[in-house]
């Protein structure tokens, strides 16, 4: 009786190692881009990232952010006056987003958007981690855009595969231009399917 119940105690303490594992497992392949949105941001999920908030952050603050971050600003590439006095890119080779975009505007004070690609993110890792959208939006031959709180995720390929690549992520101060002509999202349906539902969606 007294060896059964260690060898029921050591296969529990196998089993609780292995939960244990699993775990910090899970934990280090969750994208870092999409615990970013929560690192910073007193959990304000879609909100912020890194602690960069629209209408809320001024620019100083998101490039003292990003460059103790690593991140390094690369002005190569971007063209014309009014971008250059708009926008601020800095990239990171090697991290995930390797690629972030500050925009900032004349009557905004502060930053205004934020657009994070370079991802290596998947559609399954957007809805593991952010849940469902509230809206979707087509762009036609450009994509789509899944809109959550101040956030839209741009897709490229098919939608309805948890395996396709996310092409960016906005972060923005306002998502109302953005939900003009959004429809409800209904789920990873193909495009046909989801047209039932919705026959006046630009993509249908």
């Amino acid at each position: 009786m007294f060896s059964l119940a260690i060898r029921a105690g050591g296969v529990l303490l196998v089993l609780i190692g292995l939960c244990a594992a699993a775990l910090l497992l899970l934990a280090r392949l969750q994208p870092p881009s999409l615990t970013d949105f929560t690192a910073d941001c007193a959990g304000q999920v879609g909100r912020c990232w890194r602690g960069i908030t629209p209408g809320q952050t001024s620019v100083r603050e998101a490039e003292g952010i990003l460059q103790a971050n690593g991140y390094s600003k690369q002005m190569k590439g971007v063209t014309g006056v009014e971008l250059q006095d708009r926008v601020l890119p800095y990239r990171l080779e090697g991290a995930s987003p390797a690629c972030v975009d500050v925009y900032f505007g004349y009557q905004i004070v502060g930053v205004r958007t934020v657009i994070l690609f370079c991802l290596g993110l998947r559609v399954g890792d957007v809805l593991l981690a952010l849940g469902e959208p509230e809206l979707r939006v087509s762009y036609g031959a450009l994509g789509e855009d899944w809109l959550y709180e101040r956030l839209t995720v741009r897709l490229v390929e098919s939608l309805n595969d948890p395996f396709s690549p996310v092409d960016h992520i906005r972060l923005v101060l306002d998502r109302t231009p953005y939900a003009r002509k959004g429809a409800a999202w209904r789920g990873l349906l193909p495009l046909w399917k989801f047209c039932q539902f919705e026959p006046a969606y630009p993509a249908c």
